[in-house]
């Protein structure tokens, strides 16, 4: 893998933004492989006492700075916040035909100069860019027939689909123009990576003449952030762990789980997370706590039992960097949410359980009778999924 590539990424670390992680990751392995990786990110979730730090698998990280207007990412609740936020609104509607909730609305003029210069001073053969947000691909793709690279469009949500980063709330003619994007994108595009298959299916159907570009390139997991940690070999059922985001559509079953949990003798749970829900309870046996690094909170679930997994309907067929994480750590999982690839994948390999959220809510006792019946998969190939092999897919 002698490839010298470079990677855009809107965030990436040291932003403690979570939609860096998926490719700083996949650097790690094409530095080890042999590559050569070259950073071209915003300061976005960059601490001012960090920037200029790399680590050494990568061999230069160009930064530009983020001029979206970081109120449109809340839900403001007092009078001068609201005012902000109207004003911040219809700022950016006039900067753009298409999806005014893009952050990378500001950064075109900046990321090409940054990219031609990378390209013109750099041997890169290679082009990642990954989104959201998804105006980077476009842009990306505006400079593809002007210089010789190799084109890597890495889509990791759903762009025009989904409802995701507001694209569900711009008007008509907005839509059409993120669609001619997303389909110049398609078109100039060597390779369309993906997260899932479903992704693809949506995808390979809208752009038939395209389809043979599409590859589904999953989360995985980093071998390294495992070292020292011994996988979990309990068979019982009463240390819980939770990590992540509490979602506020999510709410009530939190609230169920949290009271079970709180009343019940013999089990406890822990809840790493970041916790923007109006939880202000106290649970007997369930502790909050902040979260951890990857590599620390890889040690914590190797300790414990089984593995909540709770989150809303839209991201049922998500299989996370976590998902491949936890099964590294050979703890059961428990998912309470909706049918799809997720919970198909979970029980086809006999990896947790799978409870449908209105099951749960109904008779809760159902967690306990679902995990004595399980024959957990200890010897699930997980190997198969780790960023090592999983990146020899498209470089």
């Amino acid at each position: 893998m002698k490839s010298n590539v470079l990677i855009i990424s809107y965030v990436f670390p040291p932003s403690i933004e979570v939609g860096g992680r998926r490719w700083d990751k996949f650097a790690r392995a094409i530095y080890r492989n042999g590559g050569s990786v070259t950073i071209l990110s915003s300061d976005m979730g960059i601490p001012n006492t960090l920037i200029g730090n790399k680590p050494n698998y990568i061999k230069s990280h160009h930064i530009i700075k983020n001029k979206y207007p970081e109120i449109l990412n809340t839900s403001p609740t007092t009078i001068p916040d609201k005012i902000k936020y109207r004003l911040a609104l219809k700022k950016v509607k006039r900067s753009t035909t298409g999806n005014y909730y893009d952050r990378g609305i500001y950064a075109k003029k900046d990321f090409l100069e940054g990219l031609k210069g990378i390209l013109d001073q750099d041997q890169i053969d290679t082009v990642v860019v990954t989104g959201a947000p998804f105006s980077l691909l476009y842009f990306v793709s505006l400079l593809k027939d002007d210089f010789n690279f190799r084109l890597i469009s890495d889509i990791r949500d759903p762009w025009t689909f989904g409802g995701s980063y507001g694209i569900g709330k711009i008007e008509k003619s907005r839509l059409l123009e993120e669609n001619r994007r997303e389909k110049l994108v398609f078109e100039q595009s060597d390779i369309i990576t993906l997260p899932n298959e479903s992704m693809r299916y949506i995808y390979q159907d809208k752009y038939k003449t395209n389809a043979h570009k599409t590859k589904v390139l999953l989360h995985g997991y980093d071998e390294q952030e495992f070292k020292n940690i011994l996988p979990n070999t309990k068979k019982s059922y009463i240390k819980w762990v939770y990590g992540g985001t509490l979602y506020e559509d999510c709410l009530e079953t939190y609230q169920k789980l949290f009271q079970y949990v709180g009343n019940h003798e013999f089990i406890s749970l822990d809840v790493y997370g970041r916790n923007s829900l109006s939880i202000n309870e106290s649970y007997m046996s369930v502790a909050f706590k902040d979260l951890l690094n990857p590599s620390a909170f890889n040690t914590v679930c190797c300790k414990m039992d089984c593995f909540i997994w709770v989150f809303p309907e839209k991201f049922r067929n998500y299989l996370s960097t976590k998902l491949f994480e936890l099964i590294r750590c050979r703890i059961p999982i428990v998912y309470i949410g909706f049918e799809g690839d997720f919970s198909h994948f979970i029980e086809k390999n006999n990896l947790g359980v799978f409870i449908i959220e209105n099951e749960f809510l109904e008779n809760i006792d159902i967690v306990e009778v679902k995990l004595k019946e399980l024959c957990y998969n200890s010897t699930f190939p997980i190997q198969d999924y780790s960023i090592d092999e999983i990146i020899k897919a498209i470089l």
